[in-house]
């Protein structure tokens, strides 16, 4: 059973082979096209009552020792890899991922460690490739493919220019007012929001035992680290609690973050009513905070800047 060269495959019983196995797609000698559908392999359940009970995964491929489960060319003319497309969802469920990437598991003994658990998804982007250099060519440099372009349903792919050479671009989706006509009425469909390209959040804290249930303890981790070129990552006890930290650890021309506009304000931080002894807020504070807050003086609601110097303590600046 497809254990030696040139033997067929037999379906629905154990198969070996010695050497790769070719499937390729041609045409008749005197055809010009592909007369298949879309694909050399179509494997799918069966239809009606033919349908097996359960579920069950297409197909399952198991690579040797380190060599991967699948990998998929593209086409030579700029053809996906590998393009995943998610089932339809039940009613009132949610439709399939598109791509779903598990991690490998980790193995430790007591407090040994023999291998650390792998990522769930790795996206590297396509290299710059340069050939037949001359003297001439004294400025060939050109910036490489993004590793994961992210956009929403419905929205354009952003210029090639403006993902290029970054980790990740996320585009968010466009609000959109479609005004179509339903039996002679007139309907708004569409997004009623612009989307954000990023949402980051951090992972909370929960507490538990072998006989109790998880619960949730205040604080959490940073829902985005930004981090300079060059620089290490920060310590994990400055990235609690924050909703973005931003580091740069580089002498003389590091900057945490930078904040440019055209004719506008470069940032806004929004004022926030708090309790007053006398003049002074009662909010918690660590040496270096700022504080924006909101109260009534007089007969006018008024914001004040406020700078903390040392622990708990306020000065107003503003």
């Amino acid at each position: 059973m497809g254990t030696e060269i040139g033997e067929a495959l037999e379906l629905g019983e154990g198969n070996s082979v010695r050497r790769t196995t070719f499937l390729r797609g041609r045409r008749d000698d005197n055809q010009h096209e592909w007369l298949g559908p879309d694909a050399f392999l179509h494997v799918a359940p069966g239809v009606g009552s033919s349908i097996p009970e359960g579920d069950a995964e297409a197909i399952i491929a198991t690579g040797l020792r380190a060599g991967a489960g699948v990998v998929a060319n593209g086409g030579a003319e700029g053809g996906a890899g590998l393009e995943g497309r998610g089932g339809d969802g039940k009613k009132d469920e949610i439709a399939g991922t598109g791509v779903l990437g598990l991690g490998g598991s980790g193995r430790q003994s007591g407090s040994a460690v023999h291998s650390r658990p792998g990522a769930g998804l790795l996206a590297m982007g396509g290299a710059h490739v340069v050939k037949d250099l001359t003297l001439d060519d004294v400025n060939a440099r050109e910036p490489d493919g993004c590793g994961v372009l992210a956009v929403p349903a419905g929205t354009d792919i952003p210029n090639w220019d403006e993902s290029a050479h970054v980790g990740v671009f996320g585009q968010g989706g466009h609000e959109l007012e479609h005004k179509v006509t339903v039996f002679g009425g007139s309907s708004t469909q569409g997004s009623p929001f612009p989307g954000a390209g990023v949402v980051g959040r951090g992972g909370g804290r929960r507490k538990k035992t072998d006989t109790s249930a998880a619960t949730v303890v205040p604080g959490g981790g940073a829902g985005v680290v930004g981090m300079s070129g060059g620089s290490s990552l920060p310590d994990v006890t400055l990235q609690r609690d924050a909703g973005v930290v931003g580091w740069s650890d580089l002498k003389e021309t590091g900057r945490a973050g930078v904040f440019i506009t055209k004719e506008t304000p470069q940032l806004q931080l929004a004022p926030v009513g708090v309790p007053f002894t006398g003049n002074t807020p009662t909010t918690k504070g660590k040496p270096g905070d700022l504080l924006v807050t909101t109260r009534k003086i007089g007969a006018e609601q008024t914001a004040e800047l406020w700078f903390c110097d040392k622990v708990n303590h306020w000065n107003r600046i503003a």
